[in-house]
């Protein structure tokens, strides 16, 4: 009987600090990044995610504008260590439209070995437990997309840790999805027809320019699986959002 409660205590502080999804596996998170032609914010960036405590990822980075002395004499070497450990991915690409530049990110890589895939932005500065509390909050069995507003831009940060249902357009292009709704957004977004009938009428003039980001949003609002995770601490602030700290 004593072991019975000793274990029941562990799963109940398993399920308290983060949930039963997190406690029964270690989710695999393919976390993804384009940067077009600012190679320095990049390499800051794969080194922020390589030093996160949530281990269980792979990082996919895919730049434009960088040329081979800034790559092979600057920054790759600060990050070659990673990428022979198939930690990270870098390539070099084309600039191309939002969204084909975010599919560069997954070219050659199956995503059925995922279970979350994240998106980043380069210039955004992230907690060091950014992927594990995704990583502790996000069962995909309730949610296909969850939204990380920027820490000083909204009101929720008074809330505890957790996941609020939204129907309101909320994004700082930080957002993780399940691999069935990339699956969704990849056979849509190059669909001009197909995304007309999802988008609102606003976004029809500029359908090209359209982020990954707002073809999730539309596509998870439809079935109304949509999470904002709001949180006491920073996870993420976006770059105009960074406090400058002066000395006197």
């Amino acid at each position: 009987m004593r072991r019975l409660g000793i274990v029941l205590f562990f799963v109940l502080s398993a399920v308290l600090s983060g949930g039963i999804y997190y406690f029964l596996n270690t989710p695999k998170i393919l976390v993804t990044m384009t940067s077009t032609e600012k190679p320095i914010f990049a390499s800051s960036q794969i080194l922020r995610m390589m030093n996160q405590t949530y281990s269980n990822i792979r990082f996919n980075v895919s730049i434009k504008g960088m040329s081979d002395f800034a790559d092979y004499r600057i920054f790759s070497p600060e990050w070659r260590q990673y990428s022979d450990k198939k930690r990270l991915r870098v390539r070099r690409d084309k600039d191309k439209t939002p969204f084909l530049n975010w599919l560069d990110t997954m070219a050659d890589t199956s995503l059925d070995q995922y279970d979350i895939v994240c998106l980043i932005k380069d210039e955004n500065w992230y907690d060091p437990t950014y992927l594990e509390t995704i990583a502790r909050h996000f069962d995909p069995s309730h949610y296909d997309l969850l939204s990380v507003p920027d820490f000083l831009s909204v009101k929720w940060h008074t809330k505890t840790v957790g996941f609020e249902k939204t129907k309101a357009f909320h994004t700082d292009g930080n957002m993780c999805f399940t691999p069935k709704l990339v699956h969704q957004m990849v056979r849509l977004g190059q669909n001009e027809h197909a995304l007309k009938r999802l988008l609102p009428k606003a976004y029809h003039g500029f359908l090209k320019q359209v982020s990954p980001e707002i073809i999730a949003w539309y596509l998870a609002l439809k079935k109304n699986r949509i999470g904002v995770l709001n949180t006491p601490i920073p996870l993420m602030i976006q770059d105009e959002n960074i406090p400058v700290f002066s000395s006197y």
